[in-house]
């Protein structure tokens, strides 16, 4: 919108008497509209140019990681053997208990007193012997299967 300001002689003062005295002016002040067609805005920014995707996935640097040991086709064949030594070692274990805490009337004569009530019977020290070879089997079978793994990597 605009505004236009207009200046006129008043017919009073421009008289009948003859004068040409200019008395003050009558201003008019009118509102018009004026059509525009576009709006005016500031100037659109450039269009930002693309750039290439630079970015890469790397891993974390090596000083703050610890890499696992590689485990090799050796070692994963040892780990069965060793798992089944125990569980056999504690199953024999679990028998001789049963055994010597048990009362068999085919024990034999006690060969050390330990109370009043229980001892040592000559049926107890051949069920130890059992044990103690059937456990040392056990240990020496998986010990020596354990060097011969190793020593054949190397």
């Amino acid at each position: 919108m605009t505004e236009q300001t207009t200046a006129t002689a008043s017919p009073a003062t421009s008289g009948s008497a003859g004068g040409t005295a200019l008395a003050a002016p009558v201003v008019t002040t009118a509102l018009t509209t004026t059509p525009t067609t576009a709006l005016t805005s500031a100037p659109a920014p450039p269009r930002p140019t693309p750039t290439p995707d630079t970015f890469t996935f790397t891993s974390p640097p090596a000083a703050h990681r610890t890499p696992l040991p590689a485990r090799s086709a050796a070692q994963v064949r040892l780990a069965p053997l060793w798992t089944a030594t125990a569980v056999a070692v504690t199953v024999l274990t679990a028998f001789f208990v049963l055994i010597v805490s048990g009362r068999v009337v085919t024990e034999g004569p006690v060969v050390a007193v330990l109370t009043r009530t229980h001892g040592i019977h000559l049926g107890d020290l051949f069920a130890l012997g059992l044990w103690c070879a059937a456990t040392g089997a056990l240990l020496v079978n998986a010990l020596v299967t354990t060097a011969a793994v190793r020593g054949a990597r190397r």
